[in-house]
Parts: C-alpha cells; structure tokens; sequence
C-alpha cells in the first residue's frame, strides 16, 4: 500500500509540473534524486514509479540523458496497439472497423461544424492532392487524406487516436498500394473524390456510401494480401547449384578450357582433371587448368578468351541429367518454387536455363561482379529475398564440397547428389548428410520435409 501511494505522488507531482508550465513535452523531468527529495520518498519507489509512466508512453527514457516528458504519446499508443495485434488480442479486422465508423463520425462532425479554421487550408491542400496523377506515392497521399478529415474537425481525441492507428495503418496500406493494379489503384482515388464530393455538398447519404465502398475495397485488398503472403510463407523451395547438379556441363568446359589452353601453348587438360577444377567459378577453373606458376597477367588474358568461346559453345554437349526434368516439372505441379545459384558465369546460367529448361526457375543467378560467390551465402540470401520464401522453407541440392558449404553458411539443408562431379565417398568426407542418389530422391525428400 506504501509503494502504491508513493506512486500516486510521483504522477500528481509531474501532473502539477504539467499544469503550472513548469514541464512541458519533450523536456526533461527532475532528477531521480530530486524527485525523491522532494516527495520524501525513497528511490525505489520513484525508479519504479518513472519506469512504470515509461511503459505507459508518458515517459521517454534516454540512455545517458535522463527522462523525458513524451512528445508523442500517438505513437506509444501506437506501440501498445501494435503489441496487442502481435498478442492476437486485435485484429486487422478490429483496426480496419474502427478506422472506418470513426471516419464517418468525423465527415458528419465537418458536415455539421465545418471544418476547424486551422486546418481548413491543410485539409484541402491534401483533399486536391489525391486527384493527381498516378505515379506519385499513393500510399503516402492516402494517409494525408484520411489525417486531413481527422484534423480538419480539430477533435484533439481523435487525432490522437487516429495518429497511433494511421501509424500501424502505413504499413498495411503501403502493401495493398505495391501489390494493387492500376483499375484498383484508380477506383480507390475516385472513392478518395466521392468522399470529398459529399463533403463539400453536405450529402450524409452519399458520404456515408462513398466511405463504405472505400473501406469494402481496402478490406477486400488487405485481404488479398494477405493470403498473398501466406502462400508465399507456406511455400517451400529447392534451390539446385547447375554443373553437376541438374546439367552435365563437363564435356563443354573441358572442350572450352582446352581451347583457350592451346591457343596461350598451355598443355590441354583430361576430363577427369577438369573435373577436379570445377566448382569455384570460371576463373578458379582457368587458375587450375593453367601450368603451376603462370603469371597473374597471363591467366587474365586466358580468362578474357575463355569467356566469348564458352558463350558460342556452352550448349555443345551439354545435357539434362536424366530425371532432371522431370523432377522440375513434379515439383512446381506440387506448388514448390525452384531456382537456380551457380558459380557459373550469369550470361551462361541465364543461357542454359532458358535452352535446357524455358520457363521452369522461378529465379537463377550465377556469379556477377560485385556479389560473393559460393559458398557465401549471398547469392541464396537474394534468391529467398527475391521470392519472398523464409530460408527454413528451402533445401539446397548440390554436388560438391562447396555446395555443402554454401548451404551450411545460408543456414538450410544441403541434398548431396552423385551422379554429378564428386562421388559419394567425397562427399561425406566433406560433411554431406543427405546423400541422395536419383532425382525420385529429391522428390520423395522435400514432399516428407
């Protein structure tokens, strides 16, 4: 009971600070120690008492300053209600309900009141803004037409109420305004101008209606997004490396390695070492293709000749692993996404996706300038963020030591094949823990997942 009246003294003491001027938002209270002198109370209980106005929003702490009267309590309540959807103790529904009664009171209030002076030039700036032409950012005008109408009434209580609920509003509506065509994106401006069209000719009806018909379609598009999302969090994905992994690529690079080794008078390679070479990208082929000891300069230069000739003749030989396609087609009749991550030069995956398998990757990168190659993670980290996929939805298929690697530093599992350019004894000597020996395997193992 002691701690409780303690309390009490330090709210009625920043109240009378409040009301005789003395405090005002956004300055700083008195000292811990101060305030506790002055009630003759411990400090505790006026520790207590300051954190316990911080969790309310009355009171901003700033580490290293001291604390602060808030300058906005919108948004602490903003923070609570954000809180309570989190908890499941709100709903975008509830939001959504609220935001829409309580705007059909404020356009009766402007009907019946006109519009507060201080905001009337505000207000209609924000009111015109909405009939602009496409292009602009319309989420952004959306909220500065919806927040006109609430300041334009000049209701502190609603403005405050309606600030904490624009906030959590922002985001959703930023979503609905990325993910909505244009018919949609024009029909919510014409509603923005029925709206003021019954405003300024006092039409309850008519507002009441234009309102409705608003919220009906943003309810309508937050739902679609909605379930948008949630496919896209429940959908699973398998990334496949390329060489070795889904196309037989050896014979090409070989002929293409051998080429330029000729032509630099470099001894030629067997398919057995280019084998051993590959994996690491282009260059890292040509730096072990060339004689021990070539100087910097002469490897660039077979580097430079490798790539045009590749280009031509990438496609030679080159083959779809028996099952591969197959197995592509299964798994997007099952709803997976697939892509593609290979240390193979960009211009050749893009190339051999399109011969080999047109219209089957849902994305495919291979190695461009200024992006870590494998076994950083960084190409699979843009491929969950380009399809919108959470990394525990995805598995990684690869036939090699680095697409162990790669997958282990992505934080997902790695399916290790042996019909590409390691053999399964390699590959558990390098920390494989799925060893998968048919495309079947692949299928069977991801559908189980």
């Amino acid at each position: 009971m002691g701690n409780n009246r303690e309390y009490t003294k330090v709210i009625r003491y920043i109240c009378n600070l409040i009301e005789s001027g003395d405090l005002r938002m956004g300055e700083r209270l008195p000292t811990e120690r101060a305030i506790s002198e002055t009630l003759s109370i411990s400090r505790n209980s006026t520790r207590e008492a300051l954190r316990t106005l911080e969790h309310m929003g009355a009171v901003e702490c700033r580490q290293g300053s001291g604390n602060y009267l808030a300058e906005n309590i919108a948004r602490q309540i903003s923070a609570m209600l954000k809180l309570m959807i989190l908890m499941r103790q709100l709903t975008q529904e509830d939001i959504c309900q609220f935001r829409r009664e309580t705007e059909k009171a404020v356009c009766l209030s402007i009907m019946e009141n006109g519009m507060a002076d201080t905001f009337q030039a505000q207000a209609e700036e924000a009111l015109c803004g909405v009939l602009a032409p496409a292009g602009r950012d319309e989420a952004e005008l959306d909220m500065q037409f919806h927040y006109a109408l609430i300041r334009a009434t000049g209701n502190k209580v609603w403005i405050c109420l309606m600030e904490a609920i624009m906030d959590i509003y922002r985001e959703w509506i930023g979503e609905v305004m990325a993910r909505a065509d244009e018919p949609a994106r024009v029909e919510l401006r014409a509603e923005h101008a029925e709206i003021l069209r019954a405003l300024q000719c006092k039409d309850r009806t008519g507002c009441m209606q234009a309102i409705d018909r608003h919220y009906d379609r943003i309810e309508q598009e937050f739902h679609r997004t909605t379930t948008e999302k949630e496919q896209h969090m429940n959908r699973k994905l398998v990334i496949f490396d390329m060489d070795g992994t889904i196309l037989d690529t050896l014979e090409d690079l070989k002929d293409a390695l051998n080429h330029v080794l000729t032509q630099h008078n470099f001894p030629v390679r067997t398919l057995d070492e280019v084998r051993r070479f590959v994996g690491n990208g282009i260059y890292k082929l040509i730096e072990r293709g060339v004689p021990a000891g070539t100087p910097r300069q002469e490897i660039d230069a077979v580097y430079e000749d490798f790539k045009p000739y590749y280009a031509a003749h990438c496609e030679d030989t080159t083959k779809a692993y028996d099952g591969i396609p197959a197995l592509l087609r299964q798994l997007k009749a099952q709803g997976f996404a697939v892509a593609v991550v290979s240390n193979k030069a960009d211009f050749a995956v893009q190339k051999l996706c399109e011969m080999y398998f047109p219209d089957t990757f849902d994305a495919a990168l291979g190695e461009r300038e200024g992006v870590r190659k494998k076994p950083a993670p960084d190409s699979v980290n843009e491929v969950l963020r380009q399809l919108q996929i959470p990394r525990e939805q995805a598995v990684y298929v690869g036939d090699s030591d680095v697409d162990i690697e790669t997958a282990k530093n992505a934080n997902m599992p790695c399916l290790s094949v042996t019909w590409g350019f390691r053999d399964e004894a390699f590959l558990l000597e390098h920390g494989a823990s799925h060893i998968l020996h048919t495309p079947e395997e692949i299928l069977q193992f991801v559908t189980q997942r």
